[in-house]
């Protein structure tokens, strides 16, 4: 009688958690299982981070990384080293119920680690603008701000729609954005920086090269002319 009371409350024990979690895909194509309206979220990347203050969840953000200075509250909130180089023992000392991290800049064995010690670890793989959209949409989704994400994305468009109506016609300058100076690191086709500086009236001088981030040398930017 007691094996079968114990039993009952094991199974119990999981149906309600199952209640109150949910598997989702993330954009690596990993399934995640997230308990519903994570508590202790830790952000990976200052974009992360400005993405979950304008969804109006900081006060569920109990560490971000060293970069993450907008909006000015996030620099107060717990540094869990760049998100290039993470402090994980940091990052374990914050008992974080969900971990937004990026296949674009975090490393993905300090991801894997990070999974493999139990944390629910979500990856955002955002390329373009269109992409950013898409992952402040998913964001939303499992942190419970899914309406506070439509709002959001909707006026991003809404903004969108009017820049590109102003620069209708606009003769387009031509631009060359350098990253890294040594060796000199641009933003190549279909990347987000690609695609501002086309909303913004621009045209990228590199973007031909299908690398994200082409490296050139000094002459070779000069014969380009920006």
């Amino acid at each position: 009688m007691k094996k079968i009371t114990t039993l009952f409350i094991i199974l119990l024990f999981f149906c309600v958690s199952s209640l109150q979690a949910k598997v989702y895909t993330d954009e690596m194509g990993r399934d995640v299982f997230i308990k519903e309206y994570p508590k202790r979220i830790v952000s990976l990347t200052p974009g992360i981070t400005e993405i979950l203050f304008a969804l109006g969840i900081k006060g569920h953000v109990v560490g971000v990384t060293k970069f993450s200075d907008y909006p000015p509250e996030a620099k107060r909130k717990p540094k869990v080293g760049s998100y290039i180089n993470l402090g994980l023992e940091s990052i374990i000392s914050l008992h974080p119920d969900l971990i937004i991290a990026s296949a674009d800049g975090n490393r993905k064995e300090d991801i894997s680690r990070l999974t493999d010690l139990g944390f629910t670890v979500y990856v955002i793989y955002p390329q373009n603008l269109e992409g950013i959209l898409s992952s402040i949409a998913h964001i939303g989704q499992i942190t419970g701000a899914k309406a506070q994400a439509k709002d959001l994305t909707d006026n991003m468009r809404s903004k969108i729609r009017f820049i590109n109506n102003a620069l209708s016609g606009v003769t387009r300058r031509r631009v060359f954005v350098q990253i890294e100076p040594s060796p000199l690191i641009s933003v190549g086709k279909d990347t987000f920086w690609d695609n501002l500086i086309s909303l913004a009236g621009g045209q990228n001088i590199v973007s031909e090269n299908t690398a994200g981030y082409p490296k050139y040398s000094l002459e070779e930017v000069l014969a380009r002319n920006p």
